[in-house]
């Protein structure tokens, strides 16, 4: 696996050089005229904004649709094995192949060191505002503590991606020092946790402020993330055993002791580190922060719509969240959703919904490719048919594309071939349904729900007894 992070490295380097340039050229932070630069919040959020939207638009995302969607034993891409590169992670037995190559990621590993090197550059500048000092120490949010809170939770949002797709990766910390050494992950974990826990008092939870909406990153969403890399940092995980036994340290450069289970396999070993109840206390306390203090968010269990206009009785919460996010409204069960405009690119339904052989526009509805599909045992064996989330989990049925309910296909292939579908997500369902273009729909991607909160919460729980 050593290949895998030569290309990341030299364009991640030559890429941050190149970002802060302009600002290395000063001979220290306070050369720059920091009241210029701090004349409101709203031109702070303005030079962030760059790096908000690499990060919502850019192509970090594709790793997601590639890896995340079909990563249990659930789940499957749509065509025949050999069909797709992507197809790779799918494979249980890796002798005998290439494995995955890593160039398939390289345009999302730089989009990641582009808004990483974005916000270094702006919390550098912040360190040493003093207004920020000032309520960083008081513990109280104003609009300029939530942006800068806004930088660190965007930083570790990142990093939080970067170590679950590629593992020990650079360390990036600060735009006056480049270094693309290898950091362990477990660096990286507790660098950004103890960053989360500082500027978490200082932000606004949702729905306190006309900067903290669901699709904004608010203090609500960063005590759910904290708890999410600390069930990371406190996780079994595959680790390399190409490097030496020093190279895994915490922020300190105390060394780590694993368990690991099993034997070494392709140059990994399956383990955890020894002091990983440490991260599930800590999990424990700010992902019940994050449900005592949610802000405007809140778990959905009822379904208000009594029936439809024919009469007919809905009663599942769970099909009203998505419900909610295909009339294109906010729903309070989103912590955090990366918003997309109708009429430009956006993945859902397109990509995670209930398939469509109708062409690219014009139609009803539009091509929907189904990326998403469920191997057939674990719909017909294993959900009780009582359940109220199979019928939203899984659809037996696709689109024509003109209008007409078709049955799925068990063939490989994509559309209304491949298999069962993922139902969360259906262009007939929105209101009104979108038909102009594929790809289209403007439908958001919910990056963090209550409902995940409550899971993380009940995987703590359990760890600790």
């Amino acid at each position: 696996m050593k290949h895998i992070f030569s290309i990341p490295f030299i364009a991640v380097t030559l890429l941050l050089f190149s970002s802060c340039k302009d600002f290395m050229d000063n001979s220290s932070p306070s050369d720059a005229d920091i009241n210029y630069v701090f004349q409101d919040a709203e031109q702070v959020l303005s030079y962030l904004n760059g790096a908000i939207d690499t990060w919502e638009n850019g192509s970090l995302g594709s790793l997601f649709y590639t890896i995340n969607v079909c990563s249990s034993d659930a789940e499957r891409h749509p065509e025949k094995y050999s069909d797709q590169q992507r197809h790779i992670p799918e494979n249980f037995y890796f002798e005998g192949t290439a494995g995955f190559p890593i160039d398939f990621a390289e345009g999302p590993y730089n989009d990641a060191y582009k808004t990483i090197a974005i916000c270094n550059r702006l919390i550098t500048i912040m360190d040493i505002n003093e207004l920020v000092k000032e309520q960083l120490e008081t513990g109280v949010a104003d609009d300029m503590s939530h942006i800068y809170g806004l930088a660190v939770t965007l930083r570790a949002t990142i990093y939080y991606e970067l170590a679950r797709y590629f593992g020990d990766v650079p360390l990036q910390t600060s735009s006056l020092v480049i270094d693309s050494s290898l950091s362990a992950r477990d660096k990286i974990y507790e660098f950004n946790i103890a960053q989360l826990d500082k500027v978490i008092p200082v932000m606004y939870r949702l729905g306190e402020s006309n900067l903290a909406t669901n699709t904004d990153m608010t203090r609500t969403y960063a005590e759910g993330l904290l708890g999410r890399m600390c069930l990371m940092a406190g996780g079994y995980a595959t680790r390399r055993t190409d490097l030496p036994a020093s190279f895994y340290s915490d922020l300190d450069g105390n060394p780590i002791t694993f368990t690991a289970k099993g034997g070494e396999n392709s140059g990994g070993i399956y383990n955890r580190r020894n002091d990983y109840l440490r991260f599930y206390e800590m999990a424990k306390i700010h992902l019940e922060n994050c449900l005592a203090n949610s802000g405007s968010a809140h778990l959905i269990t009822s379904d208000p719509r009594a029936t439809d206009e024919k009469g007919r009785q809905f009663g599942n919460p769970f099909q009203y969240i998505f419900q909610q996010l295909l009339n294109l409204e906010a729903s309070p069960e989103v912590i955090y959703e990366i918003q997309k405009t109708q009429g430009t690119y956006s993945e859902r339904p397109y990509s995670f919904g209930r398939p469509s052989n109708g062409g690219g526009a014009n139609n009803y509805p539009c091509k929907s490719y189904g990326q998403s599909r469920m191997h057939p045992t674990f719909f017909y064996g294993d959900f009780d048919p009582k359940d109220l989330r199979r019928d939203v989990t899984v659809a037996v049925t696709a689109s024509s594309g003109k209008g007409v309910e078709i049955p799925l296909s068990m063939a490989p292939g994509s559309k209304g071939a491949g298999g069962l579908s993922n139902n969360k997500w259906d262009d007939n369902r929105m209101n009104p349904p979108f038909t102009a273009k594929q790809r289209a729909s403007g439908v958001g991607e919910p990056y963090l729900r209550m409902a995940d909160v409550y899971l993380m919460l009940a995987e703590v729980y359990v760890e600790l007894g």
